[in-house]
């Protein structure tokens, strides 16, 4: 039921029967894990059965999973937190310091994206196109802002109801102003709705 053996390459132990538990009785003493380099090409590494690795820890402190992070209690990030993807907060969240976000500069006519949050327009009489609507970006929202001396003009991306911003087609921006908008859905279609500035 339990193998350990060596091939010309590797050390393996095998457990073919109920559950392989390492168990540690000694009083305020860890179980180790010690890698032969302290840099990122060597890592400890949890694989499917398929041989794929789905998360991993190398000699430098870097964790990466490839699957979603399910946390309780409090979470630090001492070391800084980089998210590709979606990220989804369920109760209270609290951020110390500061912190940098996703932004864009434009001076021609542009549409928004799921990749977009703040956009920063400095062309003269441009239009921002907000994006079609539907489950997968329900919730988003934008940050937009108008630097130019002429107007700005944010629009939905249908001309039917759906997509609107709080009824109306268009909201426009003079120079300075700017505008938070959120996507959502009133149970019957989806639109765009003002919210207060931050």
């Amino acid at each position: 039921d339990l193998s350990l053996y060596h091939t010309s390459n590797n050390s393996y132990i095998k457990n073919s029967v109920g559950h392989l538990q390492i168990d540690n009785d000694a009083t305020d003493k860890h179980i180790r894990l010690k890698l032969g380099e302290d840099n990122s090409d060597t890592a400890v590494q949890i694989r499917n059965n398929s041989n794929s690795t789905v998360w991993g820890c190398d000699a430098v402190g870097n964790v990466s999973g490839s699957g979603p992070l399910t946390t309780q209690g409090i979470t630090n990030c001492n070391g800084g937190l980089t998210v590709t993807g979606s990220t989804t907060v369920v109760g209270s969240s609290y951020l110390s310091g500061s912190h940098r976000v996703n932004y864009k500069f434009m001076v021609v006519d542009y549409a928004l994206t799921s990749d977009d949050y703040i956009i920063i327009f400095n062309g003269s009489n441009k239009t921002a196109t907000l994006p079609a609507l539907s489950a997968t970006n329900n919730g988003v929202t934008y940050i937009i802002k108008n630097t130019n001396a002429t107007s700005l003009t944010v629009t939905g991306s249908s001309a039917g109801g759906a997509g609107k911003i709080d009824s109306q087609q268009t909201k426009t921006l003079a120079q300075g102003e700017a505008c938070w908008v959120l996507g959502f859905n009133n149970g019957s279609s989806y639109g765009w709705t003002l919210l207060p500035e931050k």
